[in-house]
């Protein structure tokens, strides 16, 4: 019997802390992914007073969201709505919360430099709040970096109040399949990740009590020069192998130059290797409040689903 998928936590926050000072230079993908789901936010009337930003990194989203729901007043606007001349500006305390000390080090300027913007280590999966304490958490990549998405989703579940959303984006199965494939011809020493697909989290978010959970999915794709270049990317990035079955030595000179010949199946007609990113986009709401549902416009190379799960499909 296989063993159940684990993930080794400790080092995965020293490596995203090594990764921390270089990580904004090389995380492409990643900035792309944020900045796609700030966007969704925008179909979305909710003035929260309370957002976590699960696994921030170096508080880019962090920042953003302080810019949308906390954004700095001048002088004369803050005297006219205090006074009651003019509207109430948008005061939300945003929380940056990630377990790697060496990101939360990163994130500090940018962060600290709104008064309503803060930053705490912790364990996403076991947040110090009470139950209904925010009204949005945003959670942009970091499913990938938790081993039990039913965990977190529970967790997020609780710490949200009635109304509130839970905003996030993750890597799908298609994710890395040519490095996948290449690693079992050279042997069976697992080397990736193991991605959740769409129905599984769909299922996960209603079992934790989330409702109106909508779920859609884009690829994207990078090309290399090289196998090198596309691991030097990966340690840039801190996401380097965290699976509990990795080898437990270092890969031998010999397997990554087999890893490498076997990837060169898949170079393309100009001369690059790729890499294909499935990303999975998810809003889910807590039942009960005034909240509007927001639902973005068609794309055709978009594949939007909305629960009930009979109604799940993957694009083949």
């Amino acid at each position: 019997m296989p063993k159940p998928y684990q993930l080794d936590t400790a080092t995965g926050q020293r490596r995203f802390s090594q990764a921390a000072a270089g990580y904004d230079s090389v995380a492409v993908l990643q900035d792309l992914v944020r900045t796609e789901l700030l966007d969704r936010l925008e179909v979305v009337q909710l003035q929260p007073s309370v957002v976590l930003d699960l696994g921030c990194g170096t508080g880019k989203g962090t920042a953003a969201l302080l810019e949308r729901y906390a954004p700095p007043q001048p002088l004369k606007e803050r005297a006219k709505a205090l006074l009651g001349l003019g509207p109430k500006p948008p005061q939300a305390r945003v929380i940056g919360i990630d377990s790697a000390p060496g990101m939360l080090a990163a994130a500090t300027p940018q962060v600290r430099a709104n008064p309503l913007g803060e930053l705490l280590a912790a364990d996403a999966c076991a947040l110090p709040y009470a139950a209904a304490h925010a009204d949005l958490v945003f959670a942009s990549l970091l499913l990938p970096w938790i081993a039990d998405p039913d965990a977190l989703f529970a967790e997020v579940r609780r710490v949200l109040r009635p109304g509130g959303l839970f905003a996030f984006a993750t890597l799908g199965p298609d994710t890395l399949h040519e490095l996948r494939a290449a690693s079992k011809a050279v042997d069976d020493t697992p080397r990736v990740l193991e991605f959740t697909d769409m129905p599984e989290l769909a299922r996960g978010l209603q079992q934790a009590g989330f409702a109106d959970p909508v779920l859609d999915r884009d690829q994207h794709r990078l090309t290399y020069s090289g196998t090198a270049a596309l691991f030097a990317d990966l340690r840039a990035l801190g996401a380097t192998n965290r699976r509990k079955d990795r080898a437990a030595h270092l890969t031998g000179r010999a397997r990554i130059d087999a890893l490498s010949d076997a990837y060169e199946i898949h170079r393309d007609a100009s001369g690059r290797l790729p890499v294909t990113c499935e990303v999975i986009y998810g809003h889910a709401w807590v039942p009960t409040g005034d909240a509007i549902r927001g639902k973005r416009g068609g794309n055709a190379n978009v594949a939007e689903v909305v629960v009930p799960l009979s109604s799940l499909r993957r694009r083949p």
